[in-house]
């Protein structure tokens, strides 16, 4: 997969971030939100941050590492990359297509006809939305599930 360039907004944000590794601690909630406590060894600890005043805002990107090192997709991330290629597949399954003219949500048999179908049915440009669209990702499930219990029940229609 081709990485993209960044555009001018996120290559500033780079050149200006301070990166170092934390350690979640404590999290509490106040009246203006929670409260992520985070430890952050001395030797790592940006200077810049330690002489900003109480009350400095900050952009913060956190991305979690496991032991190894390496980066740890969240669950959520998991489970919205899945639902973008059971999408993908849905779409070039013969049977899927079969089921979306019968029920009359395409025109015709194709994975094209049906990719557009599901868009159309989950109100999305591109299924990489569901990445990011609740609603969407909500549709597609309960679109996917409707599938399957007809073909486990035989049944075809909506």
């Amino acid at each position: 997969m081709a990485s993209e360039e960044p555009e001018d907004g996120e290559r500033e944000i780079e050149a200006l971030s301070s990166r170092f590794e934390a350690v979640k601690i404590a999290m509490t909630q106040d009246k203006n939100g929670f409260v992520l406590k985070l430890s952050i060894h001395p030797n790592d600890t940006p200077e810049d941050i330690l002489r900003d005043l109480v009350g400095t805002r900050y952009l913060v990107v956190a991305v979690r590492i496991g032991e190894d090192e390496q980066i740890v997709k969240p669950p959520s991330v998991v489970k919205a990359d899945m639902n973008i290629k059971m999408a993908a597949a849905l779409c070039k399954d013969e049977r899927f297509q079969v089921w979306l003219v019968r029920n009359q949500l395409a025109d015709e048999m194709s994975e094209r006809a049906a990719a557009a179908a599901l868009r159309k049915y989950c109100n999305i440009q591109s299924r990489a939305e569901l990445k990011s669209n609740k609603q969407a990702a909500d549709r597609f499930l309960a679109l996917r599930a409707e599938f399957v219990d007809d073909l486990r029940h035989g049944t075809s229609s909506r």
